[in-house]
């Protein structure tokens, strides 16, 4: 067995083992962007481990896996109430603490787009309040 079949199905043997890794590849049908790239047009937070499978997938497959070509699209960015609805489902997933802050100011800026600028500035001004301690990295 030559070490591309194996290292394919290595490959192939994680990201099925591994539920963040399958969660991260959307389904063909699947048209709605994940919550991130409506928030801020990044993607989630990915850890070191995610990003190894994510490696071995891609150079198992020659680079055609979807999980590791997820990248970030600014251009699928909600706008207004959706982007605050968007961001604040990912701050709820997000178990980073810099990425949470991150969030939370996307979703400052997605009350300026509505131009609610007291709820802008308090969302702001809230937004140090994700360092909670919860990181997991």
């Amino acid at each position: 067995m030559s070490i591309y079949r194996r290292a394919g199905l290595l490959a192939l043997a994680l990201s099925s083992a591994h539920p963040a890794l399958a969660a991260a590849a959307p389904a063909k049908d699947e048209k709605a962007p994940s919550v991130f790239l409506q928030c801020d047009g990044r993607t989630g937070h990915v850890s070191a481990g995610e990003s190894f499978l994510r490696l071995a997938l891609v150079t198992a497959t020659a680079g055609l896996s979807e999980a590791g070509m997820a990248s970030d699209d600014a251009g699928k960015r909600a706008k207004g109430a959706a982007g605050v609805a968007a961001c604040d489902a990912a701050v709820a997933r997000e178990s980073d603490n810099f990425r949470r802050t991150q969030l939370a100011l996307a979703r400052s800026l997605h009350f300026a787009e509505d131009k609610k600028w007291v709820e802008a500035a308090a969302a702001a001004r809230a937004a140090p309040a994700t360092l909670d301690g919860k990181s997991t990295d």
